[in-house]
Order: C-alpha cells, then sequence, then structure tokens
C-alpha cells in the first residue's frame, strides 16, 4: 500500500444541504449509471447447512458495454460476482483490472442492452470547498443523495504534478456506500466514494475520477 500523502485541509467548512428542487430531478437522471455490486463466496457446510459469504457495495457504469468501477474491497477475493442494474437485472461480471493501492477495480458484464454510463470532468481541477453530490447505496439509509464540500486533497510526496490521489469529503460514509459516485453540482463524475477515516463523523475518502479514467484508458489501449 502506498504511504506518504499530504493534505491540505480546509478549516471548518460547513456542509451545504442540495435544495429539493435542485437535488430530486438531478438524483432521478444520475442513478441510472450506478449499480449494486456483490462479492460471492460460498462457505463450506456446517451442520449440514451452507452459506455464502458476501460483500456489497455499489459500482459505476463507465461505457454503454458495461463496463463498471467499482473498489478492490468490494470484490477482492470473491469467488463470483453479481452486478445489479437499477432495472433489478442480475448480471454476472468478471474482473478486468484491479488496483489494490487505488482501492479501485473495473468489472465488465454483458449487458442486455446499452447502459447509460457517467458523464467525465476533471477530477485535477477539483478545489477546496468545492461543492459534490454523493448518492449513498447502504441497506441502513438507503439511495440518499446528500450535498457536501471536497475538505482536503491529498497528494504524494513524488509527485511533481501534484495530481490528486485522495479527496476528502466532509459527507458521511455508511456500510454499502463503497464504490458509489461523487458528482460535481452539474452531475458530472468527480470520483467514487471508498472508505470512511476510522472514528470521524461526516469524513469520505474518494478516487479521484482521472485516477478510474487513466486505469479505463489503458484498458482500452492494450491489445
Amino acid at each position: 500500500m502506498r504511504t506518504l500523502l499530504i493534505f491540505l485541509t480546509l478549516l471548518a467548512f460547513p456542509a451545504m444541504p442540495l435544495r429539493a428542487a435542485e437535488g430530486i430531478p438531478l438524483y432521478e437522471q444520475l442513478r441510472d449509471s450506478i449499480v449494486t455490486v456483490q462479492g460471492l463466496t460460498p462457505l463450506p457446510p456446517a451442520d449440514g447447512k451452507t452459506g455464502t459469504l458476501q460483500s456489497t457495495g455499489a459500482g459505476v457504469i463507465l461505457d454503454t458495454n458495461g463496463t463498471i468501477a467499482t473498489n478492490t474491497h468490494v470484490v477482492y477475493g470473491s469467488h463470483y460476482i453479481r452486478v445489479t442494474l437499477k432495472t433489478g437485472e442480475a448480471l454476472n461480471a468478471r474482473i478486468l483490472f484491479v488496483s489494490p493501492d487505488d482501492d479501485l477495480a473495473l468489472l465488465q458484464v454483458t449487458p442486455p442492452r446499452a447502459l447509460t454510463p457517467i458523464v467525465w470532468t476533471d477530477s485535477n481541477l477539483a478545489s477546496l470547498g468545492e461543492d459534490v453530490i454523493t448518492i449513498g447505496h447502504s441497506d441502513m439509509i438507503g439511495p440518499v443523495i446528500s450535498g457536501g464540500h471536497i475538505k482536503a486533497i491529498a497528494v504524494h510526496h513524488s509527485d511533481p504534478s501534484r495530481t490528486p490521489a485522495f479527496f476528502e469529503l466532509d459527507i458521511n460514509h455508511y456500510e454499502g456506500d463503497s464504490g458509489g459516485p461523487v458528482f460535481d453540482r452539474q452531475g458530472h463524475f468527480l470520483g467514487m466514494m471508498n472508505a470512511k477515516i476510522s472514528g470521524q463523523n461526516k469524513s469520505c475518502l474518494v478516487v479521484p475520477a482521472n485516477k478510474i479514467h487513466f486505469a479505463y484508458l489503458n484498458l482500452a489501449n492494450k491489445p
């Protein structure tokens, strides 16, 4: 796992909730690009009973042909992977790419029709205090749309370009939200939720969209 990240933090930046008139129509449009991802592993029989170890998160659709981005920790070590579309259709998925250091995995499904992908934005242009939107995916509170801000940007010491390695948001991260999307206020894909900072409320780490896009383009260019 890579280490040595610098956080450029912002002092006491309060979250600004979305107005209903702004958030609800946007949510309805964006959720077509969000899927449920399950990593499933059969357990050895015990007392005559069988079971399945299950890890559940979210994913985002990157293209019409069924390439999906999610977190490595959602699918790593699973025997098989299932992706469920907004319509409820469940599809088998295979892993195309994994980067444990970035907690990023790319999956492939064979969709029944052309899917609705996210619209990219340049995450290198993100700034401290920028308004963002997340769409939750936890079983506890459901697909809640939340508004907040980028409160920190992390870069590697060894990166002369100062390209963001992670963002931190002042938004809660619940179990099941991993792999869920982060959008700017125009509904463009800014990154993907991957973890809560331990012991902190309203603190969510995000994999920047450019890092995901770079992995996706490299994958597409492979023979």
